[in-house]
């Protein structure tokens, strides 16, 4: 079909041609080409559906809260039984020595014990790593004080209360304090779901995320006599490059992961070897599409890319933070 030739001879260009159909496009040579917007929402949909396709991708999502009113986000295995458990877990003291308490000998765990050894295992994702940690703790709380079992108790009982976790958001904040509490209790209960929360609220992130670096570029470009939408054209091509990359890396992950034998082996090694190349390639891209859409020479073109780069990671950090904001008080 029409629409199926125009996707192809969009997709090349936009692999290989860094810029080419920005600067066509506002040249009025359009109707070779799927629509940008278009184009950016099969591209990210797609690459979202894919990201979907190895399970559910807040998964590996931790939430984590430690005895000393600290809190943290982690993408992979979490710590969070970890952290718990180096409270419950005192280094071992030394022998005896005269004017030092000698080390308290094993006793047998009570059932309330055993009850936060289970509590705390749960919280390890791995079955392996779950017996090694239950023998461990077993062994610790033989010998713990009882200072030491209180303190774990009272993280465990309300890890999100103000006696673990303190909340410094300042006079206008302390409205919302109770919840951001109640929020991560929830986290806390069931982190998967608030980790494929968070992954299904990134598209709307987006929507924030990619004015305010057509923002940026209208401000590096100010002398240019282009329009904002025009700026804005440039980052949805960007961007849709972006999302077309991922797609070929998680074809190829997904593709090793279905497959067995030195077939599956072939596509990893690809796929790292793809994934390695990108990490060049993409602000290569981007550098070398400022150059083609803006006609400026180098001089100019590369301050200019390098606080783009700046403007991404200011933007990231707080349209990022914003995300979790909005992912935890929706849940």
């Amino acid at each position: 079909t029409n629409f199926d030739s125009r996707l192809w001879r969009t997709l090349l260009p936009l692999a290989f041609r860094p810029g080419l159909l920005t600067q066509d496009y506002l040249r009025g040579r359009r109707a070779s080409y799927t629509p940008p917007f278009r184009m950016y929402l099969i591209l990210s949909v797609a690459f979202f559906l894919l990201a979907t396709l190895g399970g559910n991708p807040g998964a590996d999502l931790t939430f984590n809260v430690d005895g000393k009113g600290g809190a943290n986000l982690q993408l992979g295995p979490g710590d969070g039984a970890k952290d718990a458990a180096k409270v419950a877990n005192p280094a071992p003291q030394a022998e005896a020595t005269p004017g030092k308490a000698a080390t308290r000998p094993p006793r047998e765990l009570t059932a309330e014990e055993k009850a936060l050894i289970d509590t705390l295992v749960k919280r390890l994702p791995d079955k392996e790593e779950q017996t090694r940690a239950r023998k461990e703790m077993e062994a610790k709380l033989a010998s713990a004080s009882p200072e030491d079992i209180a303190a774990v108790k009272k993280v465990l009982k309300d890890p999100c209360g103000s006696d673990s976790v303190q909340v410094n958001i300042g006079v206008l904040g302390k409205d919302y304090e109770p919840r951001l509490r109640d929020a991560c209790r929830k986290i806390m209960s069931d982190t998967p779901t608030f980790g494929r929360a968070l992954f299904e609220n990134i598209p709307k992130m987006m929507f924030i995320f990619l004015p305010l670096i057509a923002a940026v570029m209208s401000v590096l470009y100010v002398r240019s006599g282009r329009y904002y939408v025009e700026h804005l054209l440039f980052v949805v091509h960007f961007h849709a490059f972006f999302f077309l990359a991922g797609i070929v890396v998680l074809l190829l992950e997904r593709l090793s992961e279905s497959l067995a034998g030195p077939v599956a082996n072939g596509f990893a090694a690809v796929q790292q070897a793809v994934g390695a190349a990108l990490v060049f390639y993409v602000p290569w891209y981007l550098l070398k599409a400022m150059r083609r859409v803006y006609a400026q020479g180098w001089w100019k073109t590369v301050p200019k890319f390098a606080l783009l780069g700046l403007a991404y990671f200011v933007s990231l950090v707080f349209t990022g933070l914003g995300l979790l904001a909005y992912t935890a008080l929706t849940l």
